[in-house]
């Protein structure tokens, strides 16, 4: 194209202070190369023309692969987001650059903050830096390494059926105002705030070993985390720890997912994690370890019972649960450590003080309650563990209840602690192999008024 006699002002004031790219567009640098008019076709033109002009925007359309660095630019969409216009950052540095509706892909290069704006974002991964008002699509890796590696995330949301967003080691994290769902994995340390909008799904995998999780607002959380502390400061949370309070908790697994704000759960490092499945007419929560393998699922709240001991509790006249649960095959379950009932500690063991509820000996069942590592303890016996049974366990003052099956099994009157408990179901398995271990219906309740 020949180079048309124009001042360099008015060239300018033509290309408006921002350089055109088009992957249909012309080779060259002289003007009018790089208008609106006529876009050039590569960033490695836009440069030159960038430099020239002193301008730092690019206005993009089409597919383009950054390949060398870009700091300090800001680059523009055509005020539409076509999937085949993207932007492969290609880990090229980026630092303290801008993207505004765009598509943007690939590694993020440089060590510095970006910021991105009104942009769907595939599969970016080394992301750091600024996020307003964009979809989240497919996969996103964070920044490793702590320290600057922050992201704050303003009114984004994910794509159609989520996004898995591998976190690894920033310093600090923040969702602000987050729709949709997001699954959270890899995550080795740091902080992860998230504040949601009501109806976001927060799934938390199992790779998750270390780190905190705040979660604030009405979110439903899928936690399966393996180390990583997880804080669930949601509505739902307010309200079950006010139904717990004053009337009691009725859990029969409606819902795909264990609901976090209530249960605490460990899956097995192998076997079949945490899942609800249905047997019959029965809706059940179960698991699969494989041999010495554990898994747990506990309460997230703790419940208060009344006992001889003192204060006495004069509100609270009896504490009752009562759950159904099944052993596959009990005789690979460790004996040792294997505990089902109220323990005061959320990592609580058959060895643990002050617990009430059952264990197994020579892998028959027994009744236990514990105060200070004295015990009283009671052979039940006769029990199919294979079979789907129902449990019972009530604490009122003077004396604790065992059920098996509707069936008195024990009364203890000695060695029950007066601190507050969790519902605690711990299954530690032996070399021998795995156990299947079902729940159905978990039902808590307290009762605040003598029987007569």
């Amino acid at each position: 194209m020949t180079s048309l006699k124009v001042y360099a002002n008015l060239q300018s004031i033509a290309l408006a202070n921002a350089i055109y790219i088009d992957d249909n567009g012309f080779l060259g640098t002289e003007y009018p190369l790089g208008t609106s008019e006529f876009p050039v076709l590569t960033f490695a033109q836009a440069l030159i023309i960038a430099g020239l002009r002193n301008s730092q925007t690019f206005v993009v359309h089409g597919s383009h692969a950054l390949a060398t660095a870009m700091e300090h630019y800001n680059f523009l969409g055509y005020t539409h987001m076509d999937p085949a216009d993207i932007i492969n950052l290609n880990g090229q540095n980026v630092d303290a650059a801008g993207f505004y509706k765009l598509v943007v892909t690939g590694a993020q290069g440089g060590t510095g903050y970006v910021c991105y704006y009104d942009c769907l974002l595939v599969s970016v991964t080394a992301l750091r830096g600024f996020v307003r008002d964009c979809c989240l699509h497919t996969a996103i890796g964070l920044a490793t390494g702590g320290g600057i590696d922050n992201v704050d995330l303003i009114n984004c949301h994910s794509s159609q059926g989520g996004v898995a967003i591998t976190v690894n080691t920033p310093d600090l994290i923040n969702f602000y105002r987050w729709s949709g769902e997001m699954t959270l994995q890899t995550m080795g340390g740091g902080t992860v705030n998230i504040w949601v909008n009501d109806g976001a799904r927060i799934n938390i995998a199992a790779t998750c070993t270390a780190g905190t999780i705040n979660i604030y607002g009405n979110a439903i959380v899928d936690n399966r985390a393996a180390g990583t502390a997880v804080h669930v400061y949601t509505i739902n949370q307010h309200i079950d720890q006010l139904v717990e309070g004053h009337k009691g908790l009725y859990e029969s697994w409606q819902d795909e997912f264990i609901d976090g704000n209530i249960w605490t759960w460990i899956d097995p490092a192998t076997g079949d994690p945490w899942a609800r499945g249905v047997s019959g007419a029965f809706l059940l929560m179960q698991s699969a370890p494989a041999l010495n393998e554990t898994a747990r699922l506990r309460g997230n709240h703790f419940w208060i019972h009344n006992w001889m001991g003192a204060p006495i509790n004069l509100k609270v006249k009896r504490l009752c649960m009562e759950w159904e649960m099944t052993l596959g095959v009990h005789t690979n379950v460790d004996n040792a450590i294997s505990f089902f009932g109220w323990m005061p500690i959320a990592a609580g063991l058959r060895t643990t003080n002050d617990i009430i509820g059952f264990a197994l000996l020579g892998d028959a069942l027994q009744a236990v309650t514990d105060s200070g590592s004295a015990e009283t303890v009671t052979a039940v016996g006769g029990e199919t563990m294979a079979n789907h049974n129902k449990f019972k366990i009530v604490i009122q003052e003077s004396e604790v209840l065992f059920y098996l099956n509707e069936e008195l099994v024990a009364v203890h009157t000695t060695n029950v602690p007066t601190e507050p408990v969790l519902p605690n179901f711990f299954l530690d398995t032996e070399a021998g192999g795995g156990c299947a271990f079902v729940f159905g219906v978990i039902n808590i309740w307290q009762e605040t008024i003598e029987r007569l």
